[in-house]
């Protein structure tokens, strides 16, 4: 294996073995188990913290709930700019795209911690359930938060999810939560977290949840003309999600662990033009994580947060049904990772902070699908950046650097790479009375060739380059409050990415053979804008509401292919909306939501026999809140999805469900 050079080297060792002492910007507390965090009714799109140099969506517990959101991937579809890849169901697979770029430009972080899979370069985000979330962040461009590993600083976004917790008040040393929820088409979930208090700074945390579905949904199958109702046959999920999490509050710093297993079975249902022969598909795979997260303070100057991570992931695919030699395909795979991370920031003077950030990750895979490659990989971010903040003006600046090195165990291995990537962010108040500002960025972002790209069986190239983005954004954000009882945020931000050396599949030596390739380049321009509204009309009487629009133009800008010029990237609607209503009267709480997507196109060529209708989806909740007692909760929820039995679908031929219900009660004591 090649080495790192004496520069990284140098780098590595000062930022991930020097950095003893703590700083400024972390202020902890003996008080931390007795938080109470105030329910936020709408989703906010970053207007809440109106200084942001970058875009920032988020929601809450409540807010997940209210959008009628099993899977973390359900809420995404209601953020601006997200465009959510779904294979219908639970059990599909779940990514995101945001701006325009694909899912491998954009971090899944949890609970502060990188998640990553150099297998295939995406997260699926269907496996992070929405009951075991406490907050769900989507951010663009640069961020305020000067303390982020730098490898999440260095791509375009982010996707920030927050585990949910039994909070300890003053005086408890335990507390618990506990759901149940039975759906359409054979769905169950069960949900259970208990908190135990460990002394006055340390508490212990253990989750878990169980899904199951059958998901046999009945779907219209159009053929020549004719349509008859067919079931999605081979769709049964079943997933188990365990954790335990400490952690211990001091006077200087603060300390996080936690270990976290997640099982799956589940039977790939057919695409549905191949209904004729049933599949035979099935997957099960497991995921072993542990993380620990330090962050310590020294002084009125320095903050130092260092981060430990490892993973192990394994998996078997099977297919009876293929056509190979041997009848069937069976095929395993082993992915495991080591991650660890250092940043350290300084106070330089009231109002500017420098930071430097560097982490490491060790990433190795065995599949029988590789050849026998078995690739590993060195991959090193490092950071360094400024920031500037008054009571108008906010300026961030970084340059952030990837080094990556690559090792196999048969044939040649893919070259070793390095690319610097800078990011610059402002934001000024433009007119204070009214909360008006505006900002701007600039940022750009490379993605690594997965291990799939490089060394899967004939389709992998092993001298693909890295993808490059290049990302501006312009925008303003408000927030005014109209009185005592009504106040009003609203956002609008336009964007440009422009990606070259794009990573695609293309034909081969003839179409049933296709090779990847650097062969695209994509231009995007987009808008993103949002209002929100929360008003309060009598003491128990409080209204919400929040819609998002989007629009997006993803051209293709592909050299080798003059056919595609200018074509609308696939899956990309130019147009898509959601809307959000929450009514909470005190005796019986009430949320409406609705998404809309324009007509897209499922192939690079936009030709009319590619092209997806728009479709629309709402949804209804209605809940009521017992309490029994003072430390004792009880909630009823019911909830019917897609109320209008709207039959579409996200990707082509993986139809998604009708109008469904679902009844929950749970627990707080």
């Amino acid at each position: 294996m090649k080495t790192v050079s004496v520069t990284h080297k140098a780098i590595l060792a000062f930022f991930l073995l020097d950095m003893q002492y703590a700083g400024a910007q972390y202020v902890a507390t003996d008080s931390m188990f007795e938080r109470q965090i105030d329910e936020v009714a709408v989703i906010s799109n970053g207007i809440e913290a109106q200084n942001r140099v970058g875009t920032v969506r988020e929601a809450d517990a409540m807010t997940l709930k209210a959008t009628g959101s099993v899977q973390v991937s359900d809420a995404l579809k209601f953020m601006s700019g997200a465009m959510v890849k779904d294979y219908g169901g639970i059990g599909g697979l779940k990514t995101v795209s945001v701006r325009g770029l694909a899912s491998e430009h954009t971090a899944v972080v949890y609970d502060g911690v990188l998640v990553s899979d150099d297998q295939s370069g995406q997260i699926d985000l269907g496996r992070f359930s929405v009951s075991q979330t406490e907050s769900l962040q989507l951010g663009s461009g640069p961020d305020n938060d000067m303390m982020k590993p730098a490898s999440v600083a260095a791509l375009s976004s982010r996707v920030s999810i927050s585990s949910k917790s039994p909070k300890l008040e003053e005086g408890e040393n335990c507390r618990s939560e506990a759901s149940v929820t039975s759906g359409s088409f054979g769905t169950w979930n069960l949900n259970a977290r208990t908190g135990f208090r460990m002394g006055r700074k340390s508490a212990l945390w253990a989750g878990a949840d169980w899904l199951e579905t059958e998901g046999d949904y009945p779907f219209m199958q159009m053929n020549a003309g004719s349509s008859k109702v067919l079931k999605r046959s081979n769709s049964q999920v079943e997933r188990m999600n365990l954790s335990l999490s400490y952690e211990r509050n001091m006077e200087s710093g603060r300390l996080t662990a936690s270990v976290n297993w997640y099982g799956n079975e589940q039977n790939y249902p057919s695409n549905i033009l191949y209904l004729e022969r049933a599949s035979a598909e099935s997957l099960k795979s497991g995921i072993f994580g542990a993380q620990a997260v330090w962050r310590q303070r020294a002084g009125e100057l320095f903050t130092f947060e260092t981060q430990l991570k490892f993973n192990d992931n394994t998996g078997r695919y099977h297919n009876l049904s293929t056509t190979d030699v041997a009848g069937h395909k069976d095929n395993e795979y082993r992915e495991s990772g080591f991650y660890i991370s250092e940043v350290a920031l300084c106070q330089l003077a009231e109002r500017i902070q420098a930071v430097a950030a560097a982490d490491v990750r060790f990433s190795s895979m065995y599949g029988s699908q590789l050849v026998n490659s078995d690739p590993e990989r060195i991959t090193a971010n490092t950071s360094i950046g400024t920031k500037y903040a008054s009571e108008r003006l906010v300026f961030t600046g970084r340059m952030n650097m990837v080094h990556a090195i690559e090792k196999t165990g048969t044939g040649n291995n893919a070259l070793d790479y390095t690319k610097l990537s800078p990011s610059v962010g402002a934001n000024l108040l433009l007119w204070p009375e009214a909360g008006l500002h505006v900002r701007a960025s600039y940022q750009q972002a490379v993605r690594l060739p997965s291990f799939n790209d490089l060394y899967f069986e004939q389709a992998g190239r092993r001298n693909l380059k890295p993808e490059v983005a290049r990302m501006s954004s312009a925008g303003i954000a408000m927030s005014h409050d109209l009185g005592s009882s009504m106040t009003i945020e609203l956002y609008a931000d336009s964007y440009t990415s422009r990606v070259s050396d794009r990573i695609l599949a293309v034909p081969g030596k003839n179409t049933a053979v296709w090779r990847m390739e650097n062969v695209g380049k994509v231009l995007t321009h987009g808008l993103e804008t949002g209002v929100s509204a929360h008003a309060v009309f009598f003491r128990e009487l409080s209204v919400s509401f929040q819609a998002s629009y989007t629009y997006q133009r993803c051209m293709d800008k592909s050299d080798s292919d003059p056919a595609v010029l200018n074509h609308q990237l696939p899956y990309m609607p130019r147009h898509s909306a959601s809307a959000l209503l929450i009514v909470e009267t005190g005796i019986v709480d009430f949320s409406w939501s609705s998404l809309f997507s324009g007509e897209y196109y499922s192939n690079r060529y936009n030709g009319p026999e590619y092209r997806m209708p728009g479709y629309s989806d709402s949804g209804i909740s209605v809940w009521r809140n017992f309490h029994l007692s003072d430390k004792c909760s009880f909630e009823l929820r019911g909830q019917v999805m897609n109320l209008f039995d709207k039959q579409y679908e996200i990707v082509k031929n993986f139809p998604m469900p009708g109008r469904q219900y679902r009844l929950s009660a749970s627990f707080d004591f």
